[in-house]
């Protein structure tokens, strides 16, 4: 970790005895921009709204927003976390809806929730990236006393550029329309063109009393934005902080920058005058939803939505979505954590595959695991670590209640890449029960779980990946013309070699009785003797078929013999499906594979 900004800070390690925030699940706001959010902290007259930036970003940032919010909470302060409408959790499946103008909107909306169902006399706003933007375009009319914007984006006009050019990185993979395409997450034109209008001298501050500019330590500071806060009266406090781009790096490897999260709790509860002994916390599990002011269902014509947390202990965040109108008996998908991020999915892939199942008439559950996502709670072991063990304790825990208290008989156990992984050693455990089906999404892992290092799931995908360039001429060409690295590509093909002989000589002392049982082929024959249905959904350059082939390919070859596997390759569909014509093909695949099951 880079060296804080300002006075020494605990190490995350040293904060496992931190007191665990109460957080609950709420809805507000009307339709069709209903927005869906989590409430951390149990009373006070302070409130404080968090504005998440953009997209990915967001994804990147989910656990850092979630450990403020609980920071903030254990000040005394009442925190609203929420997802824009068009975004996350909230209304609004379709991408291209969302307006900048909904999303304005949805902060004073959140403002006057925290005033008018948990009694706040007085609200701050904290914006992270775009999401300061957002904050300083809505302060007025949310009534914001302070806002701290950290490292915010003051000039609509680079911003925008920056994400047509993300987006034309992707275009190469993408038949998508005008609409623009960031990470994943597809923007409309007119938003776009929102951003990019978007000044700081448009921003409305009017009765904000404070403003912290919470700036990064690594680039020069915008003299620009201090120059236009001055000419609308306010001088701002100035900070800044380490670690912004370990904060961004990809979810599963992004850093909390434990001294900028407590920076800014320090400087809001010192805006409130909040006592530092009063902080509203508690030893224990997440509370289930209760009533916390508001809607506790969002319903639309096609699906109605409703949180749960599913598990003996409560502690499993879900989100069960089912269709808006009775249809035929289908099973219940159960959507495990695409490695670290939380349970929308990357690019949202979740909610809107959800939301897609619910339209054909067949239930899911969106979850996060107990070290992921919303799941996380202060002192958790293996934070963040999406092959950690004690998933597993986790799924087998949910299987159980989201029959025993739940009702649900027939399921369907699915995720995208270390999801996949678990959905598959879930169904695989011998005391499981209740399963229809097992849907595995582009795993880079079947067998033994990484402990570090690069999986054999990425080995796999770069000899893939070579081996496809030897078809091309223009490659080949520029092997001959020594444009390519050589020896790099030399040391992928002989490991990814040397893989597949342990594998085969693996086979083969399984055979004599020399090596281990193949826990994956064994497991494959029972779901296959259970009638148990595998389903491997994989893009045209994933791995996923080669390693369950090659973890087991007697039984492979088997169940697609009988029909108990079927594989579903998907042209031009990266891992995690960015564009939206991969989304799409995504999911007509999936709920073919689903519509099979009700006439097994």
């Amino acid at each position: 970790m880079p060296e804080p900004a300002l006075a020494p800070r605990p190490s995350e390690a040293s904060r496992r005895d931190v007191a665990v925030v109460p957080r609950v699940p709420v809805l507000f706001g009307e339709a069709p921009h209903r927005c869906a959010g989590w409430l951390h902290g149990t009373g006070g007259a302070i409130g404080v709204v968090i504005c998440a930036p953009l997209g990915a970003e967001e994804e990147c940032t989910h656990r850092c927003l979630l450990h403020l919010a609980d920071g903030l909470a254990r000040r005394g302060m009442v925190v609203l976390r929420f997802d824009y409408p068009g975004a996350g959790d909230s209304e609004g499946e379709d991408p291209d809806h969302a307006r900048l103008d909904d999303w304005v909107g949805a902060v004073v909306r959140a403002a006057s929730f925290l005033r008018e169902q948990f009694g706040c006399s007085h609200v701050g706003l904290i914006g992270l990236r775009f999401g300061a933007a957002v904050a300083g375009m809505a302060a007025a009319r949310a009534g914001a006393r302070w806002i701290a914007l950290w490292a915010p984006v003051a000039n609509g006009r680079a911003y925008a550029r920056e994400l047509r050019a993300v987006a034309a990185l992707g275009s190469r993979h993408s038949g998508d329309d005008a609409r623009v395409g960031v990470a994943g997450h597809l923007l409309d034109p007119a938003f776009v063109e929102a951003v990019a209008a978007m000044r700081t001298q448009d921003w409305d501050l009017g009765g904000v009393r404070r403003i912290l500019l919470f700036e990064r330590d690594d680039v020069a500071r915008d003299e620009k934005l201090r120059e236009s806060l001055r000419d609308m009266g306010i001088e701002p406090d100035l900070l800044a902080f380490a670690g912004y781009p370990a904060m961004f790096d990809r979810p599963q490897d992004a850093e909390v920058p434990w001294a900028a999260v407590d920076d800014l709790c320090d400087w809001m509860a010192a805006q409130a005058r909040v006592p530092p002994d009063s902080g509203h916390s508690q030893i224990g599990a997440l509370p289930g939803p209760g009533p916390a002011g508001g809607a506790t269902e969002l319903r639309n014509g096609v699906y109605r939505e409703r949180r749960l947390m599913l598990g003996t202990a409560r502690r499993l965040p879900s989100v069960l979505c089912e269709p808006a109108v009775d249809h035929a008996v289908a099973p219940l998908v159960l959507l495990l954590n695409a490695g670290a991020v939380h349970h929308t999915g990357p690019g949202r892939l979740y909610a809107r595959l959800a939301r897609e199942l619910a339209r054909a008439g067949v239930p899911s559950v969106r979850v996060d695991l107990s070290m992921l996502g919303d799941g996380i709670v202060a002192g958790v072991p293996d934070e963040n670590d999406c092959y950690a063990a004690a998933c597993l304790h986790d799924v087998m825990d949910m299987l159980d209640d989201i029959q025993d208290r739940h009702g649900f008989r027939d399921l369907v156990l699915a995720g995208l890449c270390s999801g996949a992984y678990w959905a598959l050693q879930g169904a695989i455990e011998p005391r499981a029960r209740g399963l229809r089906a097992v849907a595995m999404i582009n795993p880079l892992v079947i067998g033994r779980r990484p402990l570090g290092g690069k999986s054999i799931g990425l080995e796999a995908a770069e000899a893939l990946r070579y081996r496809r360039s030897m078809r091309s001429w223009a490659k080949w060409k520029k092997v001959l013309t020594l444009q390519v690295d050589l020896a790099a590509a030399f040391k992928v093909l002989t490991g990814r070699a040397l893989s597949v002989l342990r594998a085969v000589l693996q086979d083969i002392g399984r055979r004599l009785g020399l090596a281990e049982p193949n826990v994956i082929g064994q497991g494959l024959r029972r779901l296959r003797a259970g009638q148990v249905a595998v389903g491997l959904f994989v893009g045209h350059a994933e791995p996923g078929y080669l390693l369950l082939r090659q973890e087991s390919p007697r039984e492979v070859a088997a169940g697609q013999r009988a029909s108990a596997i079927q594989v579903f390759t998907l042209d031009d569909c990266d891992h995690t499906f960015t564009t939206e014509a991969a989304k799409q093909r995504l999911f007509r695949a999936f709920v073919a594979f689903v519509e099979t099951l009700r006439t097994r």
